[in-house]
């Protein structure tokens, strides 16, 4: 589903767990007001003191970890065969989730139709900010 400035999607992923394979839906969102994230709505498969659990995971995270194995804190995502694996990490639960693919990349091609990766933060205008931060008798003035 897309909105103005918004991009919705419900995609189905698998739940590994010790006692089986649970399979559930999550909605992806993403929102042009924060470009560099893309939030993870559970269902009640997902619970975190009594609610659906969300998470909020970097779209460049979620963009490279289709390609290889990404991610080093609380969410780790790589290729896992037509599957992309994210790995979800809470103190000491862990969640490991596989998702299609397919499905991820069409979620991301319709956030880059939004906002195209390398394009989220404005470009930062150096000289301006290095005057802002000099004092007027600077060594290293303009």
């Amino acid at each position: 589903m897309r909105s103005r400035g918004q991009v919705s999607q419900v995609v189905r992923f698998q739940l590994h767990s010790p006692v089986g394979i649970l399979e559930s839906r999550m909605t992806l969102t993403y929102n042009r007001r924060h470009p560099l994230q893309v939030t993870a709505a559970f269902d009640a498969t997902l619970v975190v003191d009594g609610r659906p659990a969300q998470w909020v995971i970097g779209r460049d995270l979620i963009a490279d970890g289709l390609l290889g194995p990404v991610g080093i804190g609380d969410v780790r995502i790589f290729p896992h065969g037509d599957s992309t694996a994210i790995e979800l990490y809470s103190g000491q639960e862990n969640a490991l989730l596989t998702v299609a693919t397919r499905d991820l990349a069409q979620f991301l091609d319709a956030t880059r139709a939004l906002v195209p990766l390398g394009s989220e933060v404005p470009t930062i205008n150096w000289r301006a900010l290095t005057g802002v931060l000099q004092q007027p008798d600077s060594p290293c003035g303009p």
